[in-house]
C-alpha cells in the first residue's frame, strides 16, 4: 500500500495486524513516520496515522495540530472528496473550537463504512480536503472569520 500525499510525496503504507485480545479486534494501517500536510506561519499539522477500526466500522484519520504561533487559531477542513464524491469529514476541535497559543491537539477525521457504502464504495482510494486555519484573536465577527482563512492547504491522499 502507498499513501501518497500532498505535492506527490508517497510513503509506504503496509498494513499491520495488531493481535487480537479477547477484548478487542484491531487492523491498523500505520504510516512509517507522521507525514507532515501543513507548515506555515507557526502552524503545523501532520498526519499521525490511518488507523482502521473494527468495532466502530470506520477509518480514522489522526492529525496533531500545533499551534507555535502567537495567536489563538480555529481550524476546519472543507471540501472533503472520497473517490471524487463529495463526503463531510470535517473536523472541528475543542470547547471553543480554537486553539490557544502554544498548544498542540489531537484530532481524528472518520470515514464510516455506511458512508462509504451511501455512496457505492466498499474502500477508499482517493481522499482529498482542503485545511482551513483562522487567526481569532480579536476577532468578535464569526461570519467573517469563516469566510476568509488565513491559511489554506489542499491536501491528497491516495490509498491504493
Amino acid at each position: 500500500n502507498i499513501i501518497e500525499c500532498k505535492n506527490g510525496i508517497k510513503i509506504p503504507n503496509d498494513p499491520i495486524t495488531i493481535p487480537q485480545t479477547e477484548d478487542t479486534s484491531e487492523n491498523t494501517t500505520s504510516i512509517p513516520s507522521p507525514q507532515v500536510l501543513l507548515d506555515k506561519e507557526n502552524i503545523k499539522i501532520t498526519l499521525q496515522s490511518i488507523e482502521r477500526d473494527e468495532f466502530w466500522n470506520k477509518l480514522d484519520f489522526t492529525l496533531l495540530i500545533e499551534n507555535n504561533s502567537n495567536k489563538s487559531i480555529y481550524v476546519r477542513t472543507a471540501d472533503e472528496y472520497v473517490n471524487d464524491f463529495t463526503l463531510d469529514m470535517s473536523i472541528e476541535f475543542g470547547a471553543s473550537s480554537s486553539l490557544s497559543s502554544g498548544r498542540k491537539e489531537v484530532v481524528t477525521m472518520s470515514l464510516t463504512d455506511a458512508e462509504l457504502q451511501s455512496l457505492g464504495l466498499s474502500k477508499p482510494s482517493l481522499v482529498e480536503f482542503q485545511i482551513e486555519v483562522y487567526f481569532i484573536e480579536g476577532v468578535d465577527n464569526w461570519e467573517w472569520i469563516t469566510a476568509n482563512p488565513n491559511i489554506v492547504e489542499k491536501i491528497t491522499l491516495t490509498l491504493t
